[in-house]
């Protein structure tokens, strides 16, 4: 950039052009791996009112059932594989209709590995049933996924051959945590052992728990304030030390979008996300719905006190035209990590007393421009998020919007 301009004009054009490496494919396409992604792929049945309706407990109401390709894992790969190359995914399904189904939609993408997804003799395929308001919140779930726990065990052939002859040759694991906790310390040891960055999508607050074992492991996760507490609560208390301070939506309460609410739930968040990095975890990402997303790394220790300084840098969200939210939260990750390996970033150590990096930071503005075209969508991941004409605009105007902050705990 040219020197004679100011400093922040310098700064957010040094950002635009990181911004733009990460969200180009470059080259022919490969047949390298480059991020192995492993958890579940499951059958969704979509269950929403119509506009007019309310929801009526032990009644039904008018309105549209949908049968749809999900799973975190699968919505993850879904998306990391339309905007990065050589993207990899490791599942089981059951040898049934739904099985064949999903397997078939997984092979139309064309861009996908899925040639570590397998199809167990007498298992069922996992299956989640989710009720939308007419908000397009989700007002229930319900998830059978136990095929995922009780086939991807750490001694079953599946998890032994990618920990001996897959991870190694990749750039970047990712595990969610409808995986055992066992598997999910198995899976990211041997990428630890192997040298490849770790990152772990919690999925949700019952299951998040399961990432604590495997944190010393772990170089990115994303939890939402939720799931980063009930983290931080496991950890704490598997050590016998104090629970650290309850996460509230905002300063006031309310999830307000004012600086200074948004100022004072990241120091909550602060709180809690000290207690991931203490554990060795490089950096944490919590999603944080109307107030954007943060970017959480360690920062030492206070100058002259024992206290620990947390740098946070974070973004602002999107206005959006919400028609569903489901998929959004793995949209954001696919998204994410797609930016990584774009820019060759994924396997960059997050640097000590320092605040988030310009790449870490456009990397995360990626996924949040990722998600928006999610929640903007029916589909639990668009089909054409590569080619989406507001992705690389919505990435830049949240990266703008970049604000960073310390907090000593």
């Amino acid at each position: 950039p040219d020197l004679c301009m100011p400093l922040h004009e310098m700064e957010s054009t040094r950002r635009l052009q990181v911004l733009s490496r990460q969200l180009a494919q470059t080259g022919p396409p490969t047949s390298e791996l480059c991020a192995l992604v492993v958890g579940g792929v499951v059958l969704d049945i979509q269950a929403r009112p119509h506009a007019t309706q309310q929801l009526l407990r032990g009644g039904s109401v008018p309105g549209k059932v949908t049968q749809t390709p999900g799973g975190v894992a699968r919505n993850i790969a879904s998306a990391a594989c339309q905007l990065a190359q050589g993207v990899a995914l490791a599942s089981v399904l059951g040898q049934d209709a739904a099985g064949s189904y999903l397997l078939s939609t997984l092979q139309q993408t064309g861009t996908l590995d899925v040639s570590h997804v397998k199809q167990v003799q007498g298992a069922s395929t996992p299956t989640v049933a989710i009720v939308f308001d007419n908000t397009a919140e989700v007002a229930a779930c319900v998830a059978d996924v136990a095929t995922v726990e009780e086939q991807l065990t750490p001694g079953c052939s599946l998890v032994q051959q990618l920990c001996a002859h897959v991870i190694p040759q990749a750039r970047l694991l990712v595990v969610e945590c409808n995986l055992p906790a066992e598997t999910m310390r198995t899976l990211s040891a041997a990428a630890s052992h192997a040298g490849v960055p770790v990152f772990v999508e919690p999925v949700s607050v019952p299951k998040a728990v399961r990432a604590a074992p495997s944190l010393q492991h772990v170089d990115w996760i994303k939890p939402n304030a939720g799931e980063l507490q009930s983290i931080a609560d496991a950890v704490c208390s598997s050590q016998g030390r104090p629970l650290p301070p309850r996460i509230s939506r905002g300063e006031d309460g309310s999830g307000s979008r004012s600086p200074a609410a948004v100022e004072g739930h990241l120091r909550q968040l602060a709180q809690c996300a000290a207690v991931l990095l203490r554990e060795g975890c490089k950096r944490v990402v919590v999603s944080l719905g109307a107030q954007g997303a943060a970017l959480f790394v360690s920062g030492g220790s206070s100058s002259g006190s024992s206290a620990a300084r947390v740098c946070v840098g974070h973004l602002p969200a999107l206005p959006a035209k919400i028609v569903s939210l489901s998929g959004a939260g793995d949209t954001m990750v696919g998204g994410l990590v797609a930016a990584l390996l774009n820019s060759g970033a994924a396997g960059k150590a997050a640097q000590s007393q320092q605040l988030p990096s310009d790449a870490d930071c456009a990397a995360l503005a990626c996924g949040m421009a990722a998600a928006k075209c999610s929640v903007e969508s029916l589909d639990n991941v668009p089909l054409t998020l590569a080619s989406a004409p507001s992705l690389k605009a919505d990435a830049a105007a949240t990266l703008q919007g970049l604000r960073r902050h310390v907090f000593s705990v």
